[in-house]
């Protein structure tokens, strides 16, 4: 395991402390001193498969690092001598910042800072615990598949069109049966003024609820048989429900105050309207995404998801109708 504590400032020396001990050290160093001894503090980061040109004297400058600077950055790792442990730092701390989708770079230079600076975050404490005991405990609390995951999406994409046309058939039905309501109230009204024009237009009101009435009955077989439908084809992703509009702008919020902090910017306390409309509009898909890989989890449902999948795949053709599925 590894003896790293991400965020931990207790057992580390202070910044003056280690500057002043790298400048003891090296301040005399040459260009070719100071190569040698990025090699020897970066030969496990090679190992485990960064580039060795990215630990250059040369790179490091080109991207704005002295090398005291660096070394400084690289530190907390340095008493790290398993291989499978550095390595599976680097995998939590790269999964952490694509699963954010906060910090996505191409340059592996700077991808190697980022999950460096989220390694040494206040960010990393939980996520670095659960990581390490996912290591030692790999079956247990074990998530959904990838795979699984983007079939549940899948399944649910498809099946987004039957539920904008149920929910466009609830709308429906619910204007009907206020024109009912209303034309039952027009028809007490007339009857009260007049006796024999009330008849008449009792009479007309009547057939025009009765109209009315078919066609929301119409409405509700279809939404019905939908409902029957989208049942079979999602399974038991049939109970999701997306995160309300409260959950999901605070989550938002979260996310956006954590953006804010990694980047160096003091995050805005209180947002009005506006504001909070920005950071979904920003970080709303983030939260979604999790809202829905939370559900999939629960252990619960996870077990039933994943029956449902087997059987999905076993040849029950009438739920494959419609759904093509990418291995």
């Amino acid at each position: 395991m590894p003896n790293f504590i991400p965020g931990g400032s207790g057992s580390r020396r202070s910044r003056v402390e280690r500057e002043a001990k790298i400048n003891a050290a090296c301040s005399s160093l040459t260009p070719e001193e100071w190569q040698e001894k990025l090699n020897d503090a970066c030969s496990s980061l090679i190992q485990i498969g960064f580039g060795p040109e990215l630990f250059t004297v040369k790179n490091l400058h080109n991207f704005g690092y002295t090398e005291i600077d660096f070394l400084e950055l690289i530190e907390p790792i340095s008493s790290i001598t398993n291989l499978d442990d550095l390595r599976h730092l680097f995998d939590t701390a790269g999964e952490a910042l694509v699963l954010s989708s906060l910090i996505i770079t191409p340059n592996e230079f700077l991808h190697f800072v980022n999950c460096m600076k989220w390694l040494n975050g206040e960010l990393a404490k939980k996520n670095m615990a659960d990581a390490v005991l996912e290591k030692k405990n790999p079956e247990k609390n074990k998530e959904m598949s990838k795979h699984d995951v983007v079939l549940a999406l899948m399944l649910l994409d498809y099946a987004a069109t039957g539920m904008k046309e149920r929910k466009r058939i609830e709308s429906e039905i619910d204007e009907l049966k206020k024109r009912q309501n209303e034309l039952e109230t027009d028809s007490a009204s007339s009857s009260a003024d007049n006796v024999v024009s009330g008849m008449q237009e009792r009479k007309r009101v009547k057939i025009d609820i009765d109209e009315l009435k078919k066609r929301q009955k119409d409405l509700e077989r279809e939404s019905a048989s939908i409902t029957i439908d989208l049942k079979d084809k999602l399974g038991p992703i049939y109970d999701y429900e997306e995160p309300s509009l409260t959950e999901l702008r605070t989550e938002a919020y979260k996310i956006y105050e954590i953006d804010c902090r990694f980047k160096g910017i003091t995050p805005i306390p209180e947002l009005d309207e506006m504001g909070y409309a920005m950071v979904e509009d920003f970080f709303g898909g983030i939260v979604k995404d999790r809202h829905f890989v939370k559900f999939l989890n629960d252990p619960v449902r996870k077990e039933k998801i994943e029956n449902f999948f087997k059987e999905y795949a076993g040849g029950a053709d009438d739920k494959k109708k419609g759904v093509a599925i990418e291995e």
